[in-house]
This record gives structure tokens, C-alpha cells and sequence, in this order.
């Protein structure tokens, strides 16, 4: 089924906080939707949500979502921070930001992404999404395992390095500007080149 993190449908908390570690081999496995926020609810005031994977894998049947589309709530304060460390493995449909809150940080430092079956949307955020660029390369780098077409339809930043592997074809629809090295084993196409 869904994992919904802070989801009310009768009533606004006034401070709402979430960490999920995931550590040292463990597995997270969500069947379907694992999203932080909920779909048409009354969301927090303040929603400080983390979760950080570290060594340990995390499966999503469906999508990682941060926030969402139709989020009442009448404040946006708080954050969502991702962090995905050395040797952690995730597997998703798609990651995806909603114009939920002002400050969101997905980082990727020596993790794996895989994905789970095309998607024209698979690491994005919505077109109104407020604040810096959302998705991180540190330094450990990240690696897109993708046997199926997937879109990174958003800009990665930052200084580490990009590898790229498995069949199926990686599409950039956005400007990049992560300046680590990129390795490339499979297809690659940017902005249709």
C-alpha cells in the first residue's frame, strides 16, 4: 500500500517532524506511494520531514513524493531533506517535488538510483516549486541504473560525479550544471542530442 508522512484529512497539527533513518543493510520496501505530505489534507503548519538512507536499500513500488499538489494548509514553513549516502540503493517509478514547502533538498552521495519502469518524469519537480534547485551531486556522487527510458526532467546540481548505466535511455529534458565527471555505459540523449 501508500506510506503517507503527516497526512490529515480533519485536522492542521501546528508542528509536524519526521526522521526516518535507514542504515547498515537495512531495507525499506513501500508498495505502492511512499510521500511525505498528502494529497488534498490539511498538512502542518511547520512539516520538518528527513529521511536519509545510508548502506540500505529503499523500494518504492510507485513514486517518492515530497509535498504535494493540493496541500491547504495556509503556511509552507518547514523542509523536506533527502539524503541518500554511500552504498544506498533506490528504487522508484519517480522522485518528485510539489510546490509544498519553501525548502527541499534531495542529495545524492554515493547512492544508486534504479528505475522501476519508464517514466517521462523520473527525478522532477512541479513547474512552480519555490527556492534553490532541489537535487544535489556531492562529492560521493550518484549513479542512474535505468533498464527502462526514464527523464531526468529537472537540473542536477553540484560537484560530484554522474555514472549512467543499464539499457534503457536517459533523457536530460533540463539544463544540467552538476561539474563532477559524467560516465556514460548505456544511452543518453540531452535535449534531443
Amino acid at each position: 500500500g501508500n506510506l503517507y508522512c503527516v497526512a490529515s484529512n480533519e485536522k492542521v497539527l501546528d508542528v509536524a517532524q519526521i526522521d526516518i533513518d535507514v542504515r547498515d543493510r537495512a531495507a525499506l520496501s513501500v508498495g505502492r506511494n511512499f510521500t511525505f505530505g498528502r494529497e488534498n489534507t490539511k498538512h502542518a503548519k511547520v512539516l520538518q520531514a528527513a529521511l536519509s538512507v545510508v548502506g540500505a536499500s529503499l523500494s518504492v513500488g510507485e513514486g517518492l513524493h515530497l509535498g504535494a499538489d493540493n496541500n491547504d494548509s495556509t503556511s509552507r514553513d518547514g523542509w523536506y531533506h533527502l539524503y541518500f549516502g554511500t552504498n544506498s540503493v533506490v528504487t522508484v517509478r519517480d522522485l518528485k517535488v510539489w510546490d509544498d514547502r519553501d525548502e527541499t533538498t534531495v542529495v545524492f552521495d554515493g547512492a544508486t538510483i534504479k528505475s522501476r519502469a519508464e517514466h517521462t518524469a523520473f527525478i522532477c519537480r512541479n513547474d512552480s516549486t519555490r527556492g534553490s534547485l532541489p537535487f544535489k551531486i556531492a562529492a560521493g556522487g550518484l549513479t542512474i541504473a535505468n533498464e527502462h527510458d526514464v527523464v531526468v526532467a529537472d537540473t542536477l546540481q553540484g560537484a560530484g560525479a554522474l555514472t549512467k548505466t543499464g539499457g534503457g535511455l536517459l533523457k536530460f529534458s533540463a539544463g544540467q550544471t552538476f561539474t563532477g565527471a559524467f560516465t556514460i555505459a548505456g544511452p543518453v540523449d540531452f535535449n534531443g542530442q
